[in-house]
């Protein structure tokens, strides 16, 4: 039987209907690609914005901030803790910390808390939270109700992690923790140059052996030194010091100790003197002091405080072979005098003293 012009235009109508429902999702699915390759796009965008912010830096403070930044412009969240494992003891140290006070950054570092992040720095894999139950032990200045945490890797070696929280249960997503393992492998390359610039900047101003500054870097201090005296008229000592039996200690009893004797004396310089003093290893076996603000009076009473802890470092010593003998020779420093100048006088005075000691 033939269709009805009713029946025909029914089916029409279904057909017309059907059509319109394919192409409608049709134009949302591509609305969502557009939108997801755009997110995409912005993404990708502000990830490469963050490296280069965070490589615009080899100083590692500023490279720390500048990644909390970053991870504040990514992720999005206004509460965030870097952490970076110390070499010498292996334990995770807070360094930059964003939206907390310090008793806040203070409670994260309890071992309960701790021991998350340990987690990550251990299995070298992200770690989300999402319930307030678990997190409750952080409430007071902040009330988290989600943390993620990423560990920061560089060549297979964990140098740290990064803690991240917000207010929002279940804040965090999987792709929330893909961009910010992201990020901190971006991270991971900067520190690491940064580590690297920063040991680099040791060796040419910290002596090795002693941890004292080298003679290079006391050259530059005592010129600026020698520049504010100059320009501001204040008073500056300078003294130089000689551990007089360190040869003998050397063809005697090894290199092993006459390190070691050296290593002494520079502690019992630097225990002596203020935070505001520099205390360097002029060479060999002679060190000198840099005393900004330091009148003859008080640098004679300074040399005389060290001989009396040489005194009492050799009395404690007694059983060792070991013995601590030291010239000191001092000068009061004015504004005519040059670095070699200054340098001359403070030589003289201290074999002036080593002549003393030998008659």
């Amino acid at each position: 039987m033939a269709d009805t012009p009713g029946k025909k235009s029914t089916q029409a109508m279904e057909f017309k209907k059907k059509l319109r429902q394919y192409f409608n999702r049709i134009e949302k699915e591509h609305e969502a690609k557009i939108s997801q390759l755009k997110r995409s796009y912005d993404e990708l965008k502000s990830l490469l914005e963050a490296q280069r912010l965070i490589n615009s830096s080899l100083n590692l403070r500023e490279v720390l901030e500048h990644s909390m930044q970053a991870v504040e412009e990514v992720v999005g969240v206004k509460w965030c803790i870097i952490f970076l494992i110390d070499k010498e003891t292996d334990k995770l140290i807070p360094k930059v910390g964003k939206g907390y006070q310090k008793e806040g950054i203070k409670k994260r570092l309890k071992e309960n808390v701790k021991e998350s992040i340990y987690r990550v720095v251990r299995k070298r894999e992200g770690l989300i939270v999402s319930s307030k139950e678990d997190l409750a032990h952080l409430k007071g200045e902040t009330s988290p109700g989600s943390e993620l945490a990423v560990p920061i890797i560089f060549q297979n070696q964990v140098m740290g992690a990064i803690c991240l929280e917000s207010e929002r249960v279940n804040f965090f997503t999987s792709h929330h923790s893909k961009l910010l393992k992201d990020l901190a492998s971006r991270m991971g390359i900067a520190i690491h140059n940064a580590c690297l610039y920063e040991e680099a900047r040791k060796l040419a101003t910290v002596d090795p052996l002693t941890k004292l500054c080298t003679r290079q870097q006391f050259d530059k201090i005592l010129k600026k030194e020698l520049e504010k005296v100059k320009r501001y008229r204040m008073d500056l000592s300078l003294a130089l010091v000689d551990a007089n039996n360190l040869k003998y200690v050397n063809d005697h009893l090894g290199h092993n100790q006459g390190d070691y004797l050296l290593k002494e004396v520079a502690r019992l310089l630097k225990r002596n003197v203020r935070s505001m003093d520099t205390v360097a290893r002029y060479g060999g076996d002679e060190m000198a002091i840099v005393l900004p603000n330091t009148n003859a009076g008080q640098t004679k009473a300074l040399v005389g405080r060290i001989r009396k802890a040489a005194e009492e470092w050799n009395r404690q010593a007694q059983d060792s072979p070991l013995s601590m003998n030291l010239s000191i020779g001092w000068t009061p420093v004015n504004g005519k005098m040059d670095l070699s100048e200054a340098v001359a006088r403070a030589d003289e005075k201290m074999y002036e003293d080593k002549r003393r000691q030998t008659h």
